[in-house]
């Protein structure tokens, strides 16, 4: 009833159609199907009206790709979840386009340039200037051969000049006080090689400065130490026997009072240590590198401040007993001394994973806090017996530990996955260590997974000490 009158609706039946009132606008609808419901193109609601199992009402059949209750889509069969990350496999309707890997999912966060599509989307994300290398090489060049004086070709070109060197072997090479802009592209097999006698191959101050796809080797303190500048970018360079004394200062790449590095995708292999900056300011972007037997700290930041500190997705192995002739086997693989992040941007070191270690009794995978520093986190690491201590908090303020993955077997210096204390003269608080797993054993036999000297004010939660299924694999597990 409406207005105190009835309303009332007709149908007419003509053979096995229905006739009646669909759109508002009383458009007629047909129910070709004779399913009892009308077409979706005049306002009825059969998504298929040539299918009489097609219907609102109809039974849904999980993954067979027919939309049988019109409900907009077919029914996702029920998934099994096999990597437990809450979403099920794409093969049965799910979303989840690696059910073997729980860092794999939509909700996952995408790591740039690994040529892994983390969050499902159908590819890698690209990071900013990845193929900075193939596409300064493509551009207009000096082109440098074996036998052409390096540092002639520098000083005599203009700032902003691009150099191809052409591959073999540049015996005595070097470049120091490199030009504004200038980059330095090698074709593949381009090796610059000091002879044990040059101190580096790259030295000076530099500012916007790119160095791609070198070979260095057998440089006396340094592959590259600049000094002063900014804007510098070393990528795909590999350095090989170079570096002098302990380690703390010399390495295969050193930077001196600078600001705004990158160090991306380059291997070290028998050199006193990796990257050392010192007295620099952010952004310090130092990612997807590799090494061998690096010597005495893979990365050391030391007396660094500011926004943008990045050291992620490296990898760095001890295997062997060879290294450098006369230089100290590895200490810390990521030393972060004296360092201040931002309370908005702090200090990273995530997803790294270190295996193996020298002789040290004090050694660690990563010491944070070291000398005092602020704003500081370690997350998602993975070390397999990295050394004495798996992760330290040695003091400093504002430091977080968070799901890192600890295994160490029995050795004379094992000791502790985890500790928090106050190890030098600035104080120290607000350390948080949480939801990190752990099975340590230390030179006891002793299950050793987290010690606090109680000096720092600190948060343990949601940690898994021990976690007995942890064993060497975990270094197999990291895909970055």
């Amino acid at each position: 009833m409406k207005n105190g009158m009835y309303v009332v609706t007709v149908a007419l039946f003509v053979g096995s159609g229905l006739w009646g009132c669909g759109d508002d606008d009383g458009a007629t609808c047909v129910d070709s199907d004779g399913d009892g419901f009308q077409d979706s193109s005049c306002g009825g609601s059969d998504c298929n009206d040539q299918d009489d199992s097609v219907h609102p009402e109809a039974e849904e059949i999980c993954g067979d790709g027919i939309d049988q209750d019109c409900s907009g889509a077919d029914l996702a069969c029920g998934c099994d979840d096999l990597d437990g990350d809450s979403y099920g496999d794409l093969s049965c309707g799910g979303s989840d386009c690696n059910d073997q890997d729980d860092s794999i999912h939509p909700e996952a966060e995408e790591i740039c340039g690994d040529g892994i599509d983390q969050d499902c989307s159908g590819a890698d994300l690209p990071c900013p200037n990845e193929s900075a290398c193939a596409d300064l090489a493509a551009g207009a060049q000096v082109i440098l051969n074996p036998g052409d004086d390096l540092q002639d070709a520098n000083d005599i070109a203009p700032a902003g000049t691009t150099f191809l060197l052409n591959s073999g072997v540049y015996a005595n090479g070097r470049i120091s006080d490199p030009k504004d802009g200038n980059v330095f592209v090698g074709q593949d097999g381009a090796t610059l090689d000091g002879g044990s006698s040059l101190t580096e191959a790259f030295d000076g101050s530099a500012t916007d400065v790119t160095v791609c796809n070198l070979v260095l080797r057998n440089y006396a303190d340094n592959g590259v130490h600049f000094n002063a500048g900014s804007g510098v970018r070393i990528e795909s360079v590999e350095v090989y026997d170079t570096g002098s004394g302990s380690g703390e200062t010399n390495g295969a790449i050193r930077f001196d009072n600078m600001s705004d590095l990158t160090v991306l995708h380059c291997y070290f292999e028998r050199v006193s240590s990796g990257v050392l900056p010192t007295s620099c300011s952010g952004p310090i972007t130092i990612e997807h590198n590799h090494g061998l037997n690096t010597g005495r700290n893979f990365v050391q930041l030391a007396h660094v401040s500011g926004g943008g500190i990045r050291v992620r997705y490296n990898s760095m192995d001890r295997d062997g007993t060879y290294v450098a002739t006369g230089n100290d086997d590895v200490e810390d693989w990521i030393s972060v001394y004296d360092v201040d992040g931002l309370p908005a941007d702090p200090v990273e070191v995530s997803y790294n994973r270190a295996r193996g270690h020298g002789p040290s009794s004090s050694g660690s995978f990563i010491m944070l806090g070291d000398g005092g520093g602020s704003h500081q986190e370690a997350v998602g690491n993975v070390g397999v017996t990295p050394g004495q201590v798996g992760i330290g908090l040695s003091g400093g303020h504002f430091i977080e530990v968070r799901d890192n993955l600890m295994f160490s077997e029995s050795w004379p210096s094992s000791n502790i996955a985890f500790y928090s204390a106050d190890y030098g003269s600035g104080g120290c608080g607000d350390h948080v260590i949480a939801n990190n797993r752990a099975n340590w054993i230390n030179s006891a036999n002793q299950q050793n997974d987290f010690w606090a000297s109680g000096s720092c004010d600190y948060l343990e939660t949601g940690n898994q000490f021990p976690d007995s299924s942890l064993d060497a694999s975990i270094w197999d597990d990291w895909s970055y």
